[in-house]
Parts: C-alpha cells; structure tokens; sequence
C-alpha cells in the first residue's frame, strides 16, 4: 500500500512540478490544497498496514475516525468550506487535551482546510484585480494554515502524517516567499522521514536551496539523494544538478560522469543522436567538452572513451572542443582536436567532415600549402577506392560527397590556374588528373559538362588532340542522352571539331566528320554552323566518299540556303551522284540546281536540263529492264514533271503509259496518256494517246470517257479514217450512255467534217432519235426528214418515215369524236388522211423491219378510226328509238375501217407466205389481230397450226442463218 501511495503522490507532483512557479503561486495551488486534503484520508507513511497496529493504537484510530464521522455527517464538507473549519474547531474545542489521539488528525484537517479557504480567497481577490487593477496587488494569506501546521508539530511529533505536514508548511512558506522557513522543514522531512513520498522533491528542492547559496557540498548531497530514486521525472535534472554542482568544484570527472550519465539516459533509445542546440543533452555535452578541456583536451576524451566504451556523442564532444578551441582563438588546438578525432576514429562516418574542418581551420589561418595539403588529403582519404569509402553504407558514404566534390573541384581549378601560369606539361598533367579523377568520381554530377570541356583545354595544351577531342565531345553532350532535357554544350562541341581535325589518322578522319555533322545538327543557327558543314562535305568529295558528300551538301542546301557557298554546293551534289552512278539523285541534284539557276543563264538551263532529264530516263529505263514496272512508269513520268521543256518527256510519259497497260493499270495509264495528249499536243506521239486512252476507257466500260476521248482525238488527228472512227464511235458510246446533247453534237461533227460520207443518213436519223429523247419532237422531225432527204433510199430513210407516222399516229389517237362532233370528225379524218399517208410511204421502202410494222401500225390505225366511230359522243336531245338508230348508222359508217384494218394486217402475213426471212414479231402480232377479228378464218386449231408450221419452216431458219437480213441491217458501221 505505500507503493501505491507513494506513486499517486508522486504523479502528483510530477504534474505540479511542471507549471511555472507563478501558476502555482496564482492558480495552481487551489489543486495542490485539495489533494493534500484528499491525501489526509489515506494517512501518512507510518502505520500504513493496521496488521502492525496494537489494540490500543486501533482503538485510538477508531475513536478518531468516529468523531470525523460525526463532523462530516453535521456538516456537507465539500460544499460548506466554512461550517467544516466551524465543526474542526469545535471538535478540537471539546477535546482540548493535547494528549488527546483526536486533537492530531483534526488539526491537520484543519490545516488542509484553512491552506484551501486562503488559496480559494486568494483566486477570487486576482479576478477582481483583473478587473480593476487600480487597488494593491492581492497576496495569498496562509497565517492561519501556518499557525495550525506549526501546533500539530508542535504538540504531535509523533503524527503518523507529519510529513504531509512538514511538506504542505514547507509549500506554504514558500508561497509567501519565506524560504528560510521552509530550508528546515525541508530538512526534517529528508531525515526523519526516509520512505515518505515527498522525501525525492524535498531532497531536489533542498539542492537548489543549497545551490542557489553557492553551498555546493551540502547541494550535491541533496542531489545525489534525489537522483537515487528512479523518478522518470526529477532524476534527470537531478543529476544534471549534480553534475553541474561537481564542475563549480571543479571535480571535472564527477562532472564529466554525471553529465554523461544524464545524456546516455536521454539517447538510450535514439536510433541517431543529433543534439539539439539549446536542449538539455546539448548543454550536457558543452560542459563536458569544457571539462575535458581541462583535463588536457583531446587526449582526455580518448582516454575516456577507451575506457567507458564507445558512444555516439563522441564525435560531438570532439567537434564541440575544436570549435571552443578556433572561438576562443586557439586555432592550432582546435585543428589539433579535430585530427584526434580523424586518428581515433578513421574510418567514422564523421570523419570526412572532420578532415574539412581542419582545411576551413587552415583558411582562416592563411596556410596556402598546408590548406592544398588538407584538400588532396581529404579527397585521397574519402575517394571511392579508399578505405573509409569501403567501410561505411551507402546513407554514410552519400553525406560528405558534396565536400569532397567542392574540394576536388578546387584542387583541380588551382592547379588548372597555376598550369596556365607556368605552361610548364607537368602541371598540365596534374591538372588533367585531377579532372579525371572528379569525372571518375562524379559521372553524374550537373557540373561535369564544365569539368569535361576544362579537361579538353588541358589535353589541347598538351597536344594530345585525340583525346582533347573526346574530353570536348563528352562536354558538349554529356548525358543528353540521358536525359532529354539537357542541352548540348555549343562551345565544347565546336572545340571538339576543332581537335578531331587535328587528329591525322583513318579514325581522327571518321570522328572529324561525325562531330561536324553532329555540331551542325545540334546547333544549326550557330555562325559556325554552315562552314563546319561545308567543310565535311568538301573533305569527304575529296576523298572520294560521294555518297556522303552528296548527302551532306543536300542538307547544308536546305539549310543555309542564302550561303555563299550554295552554289558551289549545288554543283557538288550532282557531279557526286553522276560519278556514282545514281542517277536518281543525280536528277534531283541537277534539278535543284536548275531551279536556282539565273534565267538570264541559258547556257546553264540547257545543259541541267538535259543532264537531268537524261539521268531520269535513264534510271526509268533500268527500272524497266528489272521489271520493275512501277517504280519505272513513275520516273518517265518525273521526265515530264521536272523537266516538262525536255525533247525527252513526251517519250517518257508514253513510254509510262505502256508499262501502266502491261501492269494493267488502266485508270494510271489513261491519266498519263491524257496528260500527254494535253500537254504535248503537237508531238506525235499525242494522238496514239488519246486512242490509247479511249481504248481503256471502253475496257473499263466508261463509255462517257471513251466518248469524250475519242471525240476529241478526232479534232486533233489529220488521218481521215482514223477521225471518221473515231468520231462514229464517240458518238455511238454517247448513245448507249443516253447522253443525247453529246449525241446530237458527235454526229453533227461527222456530217460537218464529212458531208459525203455514206453513213450520214443514219448519223442523221441518230441525231433525229437523240432530239426525240428529249422531248423535242419538232426538231425530231426535222431531221428525219433530212435523213429522207439525204438518203432516200435507204434502211434509215424508211425508218425515219416511220418515225414521222409514229408520231401523226400519236396525234391521231388524241383526237376525241365529241361535240362539235363535226368539226371533230372533220380533225380526225384528216389525221387518218395523214396518217395512213405516211405509213403507206414507209410501206413502200421495201425493208423488211419498216414494212411489216408500218403495215401492222395500218391495221391499228384503222381499228382506232373503227373504235373512235363506234365509241363517239351521242347527241344529248335523241330518244331511245332515235339513238338507237344513230348507233346503227355509226355502226355502218365504223365497218369499212375494219375491213381495211384486216386488209393491212393480211399484207403482212402474205408477205411472210411469199417471202423468206420475212416472219418477225409484227407478222405474228398481225396474225393474232387476224385471229381476233376474223377467228372463223384464222382462229381455227389446225388452221392455226398449219399456218405457223409452214411459217417456221421456211422463215425461222433464215432468220437465224449469217446472212439474216435484220442482222446485217442492225449491225454497226
């Protein structure tokens, strides 16, 4: 039960001890008083166990206890502070006795009690003052708990809980700034009370007491008692007390000892031990470092650590030492501390750093050659094929890169800066040493550009142009490649030019032209860009390598177009390619130099053009003779396109147009053969074209093409026959695709150009036909009466007048026997007149197709006229009897016309009987008008039969034989 008191105290006041002292002063106590209060419940530190109390003492206690009771059931306590000190003091009124075991505990209530009503008067008196700060700054008043604490000890020295007691008096003297009072109270806790849980306080409040009167003997004892409990909370600064009061007595080992002992405790859980400037381990540290310095300085620190084993703060206290050493002006000391350290520990993480330190020293001091001497030393020491770098990780070995980096650095621009001076080929190597060993150190590093084209300039000194030119390649492009983002270094890579052509072997020779051709790619807007490139070039045709040459002035064209070495350029390229043999590039070299030439340069316009054309037709040609078809039609073609003024060009196209059709590709040979029909209109090789491209146009079923094609071709040929054809069959594709305006203007070209030709009628009836297609009748008409006029005779001419019938007969049939039925009759009879005229004429021809249609159309004129009469509109004011005699009459008027209508169509089946070859599908339709109109004559079964059999037999195989007259009549010219 005392643990567990003792630690509830204590927790107490750990809390408390961490406020300021004004807080407790002002606010803070009032929680202090009531636990105290509280506190009292539990007793003291003797007679915790009632398992050692006697009889007589348990009595004792439990008379106590009763007349507690009876105060707290009179009085609510916590509610009613005043009636509480009213029922203690009337409870020590009625034991008066001090002998008496009530008066004891009642007192100390009583105590707790008035330390609390004087706290809670005191808190409200500082509100107040907020308020109103104008009257006297309030002061807490514990003259009542004082005098009450002071009797208990007085007349109770035995209480169990008289270290409560001599603890909250020693509090309250404190509070009202009384410490002399409170340094023996303190004291009597620390002695008379051993276990008590306010023995550790007591003991650190007595050391500061004791510390603060410059009483270093009496404060380390009160110290060292405190630091002996194991209190997370007062230990620390209890020994730091201690530590601190050895190093006033100058007692540096206890010091060093105990300032340690505080430290370890802090770091014993740190993976890493970084003090904090200002912290308590801090402060620690920088009095031990001064206590070493006065045991002798570096030396002491290693004797210690070789004998208390290794920590990590070592490394502190030797750099805390040095730098007291350089503060205080012993800068050889502080040089000498940090040099131990590097002996001691060679191979530490820190040591790197410490090394710096001492070359920082050295500066300070002015020493040149023992700074130089440091610089080499560190990097020599630290270097990635040193000992340290071996024995240390990766996380410790990346920590002092940056120092050793920037004193590399330094080592080798000094020593650049003193090779300058001398000139002297040592100091050149040196320097180049040096900045080989930083490139080797740091591949990556953003400066290693500069330190690569430094190198360069050392090499170029030493004549050493191969790798000069290496170091300045490396610095102009170092990591580009890498890294995308980088730019290449414009002053290296022109260096390395400069260098590579100095170098006088196969390689120097290879690597001359691959960094000019890189410079010029890197930096193309550079002043030096477009002579680098031309001199590559140059080098390059000198030495026989056209094709790179050739290549190379292609590109320094395209890009210094406005370079006076342009033309020299131009004349270059081509004269490469001819001597190779490529005639491709060749053309497109003398090409571009045509393209640039003066007009005013005939001379030199001749002679590119045929060089170039020739070279294109030449290459088309060795296409071709590969078989590679293609790739050749397209070069003929490039004759035309690039050198369109070239005697060559017309042969070129048509020569493309050839292998199109052998690759049959006829919609590319049609458009080559039109292009040259256009363009080369007066060679002779255009009008094979256009025949040419008409053929493939039919081929391809383009019959509008075709037309157009040859159409054309016919106006440009002087060959009769071949315009005659040409243009009949224009016109002839024109009318399968019912283009009638084309028609109609094709074979009004025939008839203008060849009036007498013999195929005018039927170019004329076509024409007729095509107006007809239209819609324009009228001028139908017209020319088929042209064609009777033109050829009267002919298949056409009978034709064209049965055209003419049609179209009367289409009139004739529109003409409606109605009211005025006289005048009517009068129209139709005159279209009948007109009509039959007309299909008598083409009756008359004596061709067959013409005859037996145009005798059918008779038939159907006259049944028309039959039904016309029949069918006309009856009189309105006529009865029954008076219309049906009307009827009668028409029915004797329509019959004649029915008799006629028979008449025709037997002509036509006559004619079949009489001549071979004459049955077609009018002579049939006739029949079966016959056999409607006559059936007793010509609807009999083996009439009908008979008749059809002796018509097959003797027409039908004639109609299919060679020699069928249809046939030889519909074929085309």
């Amino acid at each position: 039960m005392m643990k567990k008191t003792l630690k509830s105290e204590l927790s107490f006041w750990v809390a408390l001890k961490k406020a300021p002292a004004e807080a407790l002063r002002f606010g803070n106590i009032g929680v202090f008083f009531s636990l105290l209060v509280l506190a009292g419940c539990g007793g003291g530190q003797k007679n915790l166990n009632p398992s050692l109390l006697s009889e007589e003492s348990l009595e004792e206690r439990k008379l106590v206890l009763k007349e507690e009771v009876k105060v707290l059931r009179d009085v609510a306590v916590v509610s009613k502070k005043g009636e509480a000190l009213r029922g203690y003091q009337a409870l020590l009124a009625r034991h008066p006795d001090p002998g008496s075991a009530v008066r004891a505990p009642a007192l100390k209530r009583l105590g707790d009690l008035y330390m609390k009503e004087a706290h809670t008067r005191f808190l409200r008196e500082m509100e107040a003052f907020e308020i109103d700060p104008s009257g006297p700054l309030p002061l807490v008043d514990y003259k009542q708990a004082i005098k009450t604490y002071t009797a208990l000890l007085r007349d109770h020295h035995d209480y169990r809980e008289n270290d409560q007691v001599l603890y909250a008096l020693s509090r309250a003297y404190d509070e009202i700034g009384e410490r002399d009072q409170a340094l023996p109270l303190l004291e009597w806790l620390v002695k008379e009370y051993a276990l008590s849980p306010y023995r550790l306080e007591a003991s650190f409040r007595l050391g500061e007491y004791y510390f603060d009167r410059a009483e270093f003997e009496k404060a380390g004892l009160a110290y060292a008692d405190a630091a002996s409990w194991e209190d997370p909370f007062f230990q620390d600064k209890a020994l730091y007390k201690l530590a601190w009061t050895h190093f006033n007595l100058k007692r540096y080992p206890e010091a060093i000892k105990d300032f340690l002992r505080v430290v370890d405790q802090k770091t014993e859980d740190m993976t890493t031990f970084e003090p904090e400037e200002g912290s308590l381990v801090w402060e620690a540290l920088s009095y031990v470092s001064t206590s070493f310095r006065r045991l002798g300085g570096p030396p002491a620190v290693a004797l210690y650590f070789q004998q208390n084993g290794l920590r990590p703060y070592e490394k502190d206290l030797y750099l805390m030492m040095g730098n007291h050493y350089m503060v205080e002006g012993e800068a050889l000391q502080g040089i000498e501390t940090y040099r131990a350290f590097i002996a001691v520990h060679p191979l530490a993480p820190m040591a790197p750093f410490f090394a710096s330190y001492v070359i920082e020293a050295l500066k300070k001091q002015g020493d040149v050659i023992a700074t130089e001497a440091a610089r080499i030393r560190l990097v020599q020491d630290y270097s990635s094929n040193s000992l340290w770098f071996k024995a240390n990780t990766e996380a410790d070995r990346a920590r002092p890169r940056k120092l050793i980096k920037t004193e590399l650095h330094r080592l080798a621009l000094v020593s650049h800066a003193q090779a300058q001076k001398s000139k002297a080929a040592i100091d050149y190597r040196s320097t180049a040493a040096w900045y080989r060993q930083f490139l080797l150190e740091f591949p990556e590093d953003k400066d290693r550009s500069e330190i690569q084209f430094l190198l360069g300039e050392t090499l170029m000194a030493l004549e050493a142009y191969q790798d000069a030119g290496e170091a300045f390649e490396a610095a102009a492009w170092a990591g580009v490649n890498q890294d995308e983002e980088e730019t290449p270094n414009r002053k290296a890579a022109y260096a390395a030019v400069v260098a590579f052509e100095k170098v006088k072997t196969v390689e120097g020779e290879k690597r001359f032209t691959a960094i000019s051709l890189r410079f010029t790619k890197d930096f193309p807007k550079d002043i030096q860009a477009p002579i680098v490139l031309f001199n590559v070039a140059e080098f390059l045709f000198a030495k026989a390598v056209y094709t790179e040459s050739a290549s190379i002035l292609g590109d320094f064209v395209t890009r210094y177009a406005k370079h006076k070495h342009i033309p020299a350029a131009r004349k270059l390229i081509a004269h490469s390619y001819m001597k190779v043999g490529d005639f491709k590039k060749a053309r497109m070299a003398y090409g571009e130099a045509l393209s640039h030439l003066s007009k005013k340069n005939k001379k030199d316009q001749a002679l590119f053009s045929d060089l170039m054309a020739t070279a294109i037709y030449k290459e088309a040609e060795i296409l071709k003779e590969k078989g590679e078809f293609a790739e050749a039609a397209d070069l003929f073609q490039s004759v035309a396109r690039e050198v369109p003024q070239s005697e060559l060009a017309p042969a070129a196209l048509f020569e493309a147009a050839l292998l199109y059709e052998k690759r049959e590709q006829p919609r590319d040979a049609i458009r080559v053969y039109r292009k040259l029909s256009q363009v080369y209109a007066k060679s002779p090789l255009a009008e094979k074209s256009y025949v040419h491209a008409g053929l493939l146009y039919e081929q391809l079923g383009e019959r509008l093409q075709a037309a157009a094609v040859f159409a054309v071709a016919a106006k440009t040929t002087k060959d009769e026959a071949q315009a005659q054809k040409l243009l009949w069959n224009a016109a002839g594709y024109y009318e399968d695709e019912e283009s009638w305006a084309k028609v109609i203007a094709t074979f009004l070209s025939f008839i203008q150009r060849f009036p007498r030709h013999g195929d005018t009628p039927e170019a004329l009836f076509k024409m007729a036909h095509a107006r007809e297609k239209q819609g324009r009748q009228k001028a139908a008409n017209k020319l088929y009466q042209s064609v009777i006029d033109r050829g009267p005779k002919t298949f056409f001419a009978a034709k064209a007048r049965f055209k003419q019938a049609e179209h009367v007969f289409i009139v004739f049939k529109a003409i409606r026997l109605k009211a005025p039925f006289a005048k009517n009759l009068k129209k139709k009879t005159q279209a009948l007149k007109n009509v039959v005229d007309l299909y008598s004429k083409a009756v008359q021809t004596g061709h067959v197709e013409v005859v037996t249609v145009s005798a059918f159309r008779l038939g159907e004129v006259f049944e028309h006229f039959q039904s016309a009469i029949l069918e006309a509109e009856r009189p309105k004011n006529l009865n029954a009897e008076q219309l049906e005699e009307y009827a009668f009459q028409l029915e004797e008027k329509a019959y004649p016309f029915e008799e006629k209508a028979i008449k025709a169509y037997e002509s036509n089946v006559h004619r079949a009987r009489q001549s071979i070859g004459l049955y077609n599908k009018w002579v049939k339709k006739s029949f079966e008008r016959l056999a409607t109109l006559r059936p007793s004559r010509y609807r009999r079964k083996e009439r009908a039969e008979r008749l059809v059999a002796n018509l097959d037999a003797v027409v039908l195989p004639h109609m299919f034989s060679a020699e069928s007259n249809d046939k030889r009549i519909a074929g085309r010219k």
